[in-house]
């Protein structure tokens, strides 16, 4: 016949071959740890800040169950914490100040720039003065970054995008854009411009001709279109081709000789 050991006021029932375990979830971690060790279990626990405002087990494993002798029961620890802010995508000023605000300590990964492009941990309860990792660029960096971001919520209203990239274009402010979608299986890429928060698609402005009017043709105010006017070298003083000194009209110059008028004589 089986020894049995009754601990913790009938609710956990030792053997020699088996243990059961006793339900010590929503009590204290020091009841918790004397009830376990009362029935010959080790304890291991581990903590989860929360918002709550009471230290109680939330879980253990493994539960309600048998196990052998010494078996090692981990027991989970819900402790109140502070709410460690979401500062990706805001000014590097306002970061630093919203996660001192709130109680926490603050580590620079790299150098400090304009805009925080990564924080570890995220959003999420931790422990009271715990330490934020973040991460800074500047620049046209920043800007592309800021861009993916709004890139892959809005970039297609209907879808939200993954593995966003994007690249500056030759315009300025103008940025082309591609990210997977997983309704599509396929990447989608446009050309966007930012807007705000959100990214508009881009239409390159319509470009203005200007109108070569042909000589013969008037304008709207009677006027003829001349033709420039061509100015032609001055001839230099060895050319054939000269300017007269009045009517500034072209002469070919020539040469002309003289002969003296022959006298006959009469015998």
């Amino acid at each position: 016949m089986a020894v049995i050991g009754i601990s913790g006021c009938g609710s956990a029932v030792t053997t020699k071959q088996s243990t059961r375990v006793p339900d010590v979830v929503g009590t204290s971690l020091a009841s918790a740890t004397k009830r376990l060790d009362d029935v010959g279990l080790r304890v291991v626990s581990r903590i989860r800040w929360t918002g709550g405002h009471l230290s109680r087990v939330i879980s253990e494993q493994p539960a309600f169950g048998a196990v052998r002798p010494k078996e090692t029961i981990t027991i989970v620890v819900a402790r109140p914490g502070r709410l460690i802010p979401a500062v990706v995508g805001l000014p590097a000023r306002s970061a630093i100040d919203e996660l001192r605000r709130a109680g926490f300590r603050l580590t620079v990964i790299g150098r400090q720039g304009d805009l925080v492009v990564s924080q570890r941990p995220g959003r999420s309860w931790a422990a009271p003065h715990a330490r934020v990792r973040v991460r800074f660029l500047s620049g046209n960096a920043a800007r592309v970054f800021t861009v993916e971001r709004a890139f892959a919520t809005t970039g297609f209203p209907s879808l939200t995008l993954t593995s966003v990239r994007c690249l500056m274009a030759h315009q300025a402010g103008v940025f082309d854009c591609s990210g997977f979608s997983a309704a599509t299986e396929s990447r989608l890429a446009e050309t966007v411009s930012l807007a705000g928060d959100k990214v508009i698609p881009w239409v390159p402005p319509k470009q203005k001709h200007k109108k070569q009017h042909h000589p013969k043709h008037r304008t709207k105010h009677g006027r003829k279109h001349r033709a420039p006017h061509r100015v032609r070298p001055h001839p230099g003083p060895h050319s054939k081709h000269r300017l007269h000194p009045h009517t500034n009209a072209r002469t070919h110059a020539t040469t002309t000789t003289t002969t003296s008028p022959q006298t006959t004589t009469s015998r």
